[in-house]
This record gives C-alpha cells, structure tokens and sequence, in this order.
C-alpha cells in the first residue's frame, strides 16, 4: 500500500532495540571515508553525490521514535547537500595538508544521530590545481564499512567513466 509507514530492516532493529542503543548518542556508530579527486570539477561531484543518493535509498534513512517504535524515514534526494569549503587559495602543499586535515578532523566530529535528519553526511573540499578532496561519513545503521567502500568507488565511476568500464563486473551498493 501507498499509505504503508515503512520499517527498519530486521539488522536495524535489532541495532536499535535489542542492543538498547540511545538514537540521539549513536557517535560511536559513525563510519567514515574520503578520496581524493584530480583534475575534477565541483560541478561534477556535486551531480555525482546527487546520483548516488537518489540511488540509493537507504542513505536517505533517518529514524524517528513514536512512542516504543521506531518509524523509518526516508527524506528526499533533492533535500540532500554536501558542506563545501574552499581552500583553493593555499598553494603549499604542507600548509594545504595541515588545513585538509583540520577540516577532516572537525568533519568527524559532526554526530549523525539515528533520530537526525540525514544518516550519511559529505564534504566536498575544494583544493589547488583542480583537486578535490571529498570527505563521507554514514551512521552504521545505513552503511557498513565494506558498503562505505562501494559507495566511494560508485562516486569515481560516475566522475570517470573510464573506471566504470573496467569495474563493470564488480559489486555496487545498490547490489546489497
């Protein structure tokens, strides 16, 4: 039915409820991942991150408590925006690594609690000589780190198709 409230998948119940896990403090489930792009436009990643959530439902889970239940949410793709900062403007290297890594180290403080909005969070960094860094980070109730994996070689495929075709017979996300 069209009007059917949908659930969490038996592994996200089980996360939840069995395992007596409090949804607001869920810090210590986060998974995270970044890659860095060459020669790539911001344009681009940002249809790329696009193509993959709307892809992808379960990045777009969010869960909220009504009562003793859980009800499973699933907010819309065109809702969905990646932080970008710009940090173009540093042509040293070791002083673009150090702010990278402050960035990455701030970006992996942001809690993404099973009663928030969005379970997966990105942050598109914006480097010199048209790099990109692009950080990713999921509560583990949508993605496991095998999964967090695809997902990053899915952005690549979809920024080169070239990669796309020699990993045309590998597992997607989209596959679990």
């Amino acid at each position: 039915p069209t009007n059917a409230v949908p659930r969490p998948s038996f592994a996200q119940e089980l996360w939840i409820d069995w395992l007596g896990i409090d949804t607001r403090e869920e810090t210590f489930l986060t998974l995270e991942t970044q890659i860095l792009l060459h020669n790539t436009d911001i344009d681009a990643v940002q249809a790329a991150l696009a193509e993959i959530i709307t892809s992808h439902e379960a990045l777009r889970y969010s869960f909220d408590k009504s009562g003793d239940a859980f009800a499973l949410e699933i907010n819309k793709p065109e809702e969905f925006a990646a932080d970008i900062e710009d940090i173009s403007h540093i042509y040293d290297q070791r002083d673009a690594t150090a702010e990278l890594l402050l960035i990455a180290k701030a970006f992996s403080q942001i809690l993404l609690p099973a009663s928030g909005k969005w379970l997966f969070a990105a942050r598109i960094v914006i480097l010199a000589n048209s790099s990109i860094a692009v950080l990713m980070r999921a509560n583990h109730l949508v993605v496991d780190a095998a999964s967090l994996e695809i997902i990053k070689q899915d952005l690549v495929a979809l920024l080169h198709p070239t990669f796309r075709q020699t990993q045309s017979s590998r597992v997607r996300y989209a596959d679990f």
